[in-house]
């Protein structure tokens, strides 16, 4: 197998992570819950900048409250995931094995080449990143 079929089963599973979180997560209620945090963070804010601590640690607790809830949302995608992205480490070590990613340039602990779970992982990241970005996944 080549790097050009590593780049594309990997890109094609930040896909699915991507697609998985789109379908998974109700993304409008993720919103409000970011949203949620974000007014808590600056009233947290705004309370440590005038001294008043009861104030701050009310709004702190608020703020975690929001944000575990926020976690909890996107829990169900995150272990769907998961579980497939171990189902497809499985098949890619035996189907890439041996597989060495040519760099054009010197990277520390690299050198010039690199492993394919390397590469993958680097894939992966950037890819489940930009997909997230392009179909709107908070």
């Amino acid at each position: 197998m080549s790097v050009a079929e590593l780049t594309l089963v990997s890109a094609g599973l930040a896909l699915l992570s991507a697609l998985l979180s789109r379908v998974l997560v109700k993304q409008d209620e993720v919103r409000k819950l970011k949203k949620e945090v974000e007014f808590y963070r600056g009233k947290m804010n705004e309370a440590k900048r005038t001294g008043n601590m009861k104030e701050m640690n009310e709004h702190m607790k608020e703020m975690s409250k929001a944000s575990f809830r926020q976690m909890g949302k996107n829990m169900k995608a995150t272990l769907v995931s998961g579980v497939v992205f171990i189902l497809a480490l499985a098949w890619i070590s035996e189907q890439f094995k041996g597989v060495l990613v040519q760099l054009p340039f010197w990277l520390p602990l690299f050198n010039l080449d690199m492993g394919w779970f390397w590469w993958y992982l680097i894939v992966v990241f950037v890819g489940t990143f930009a997909f997230r970005k392009l179909l709107g996944v908070e």
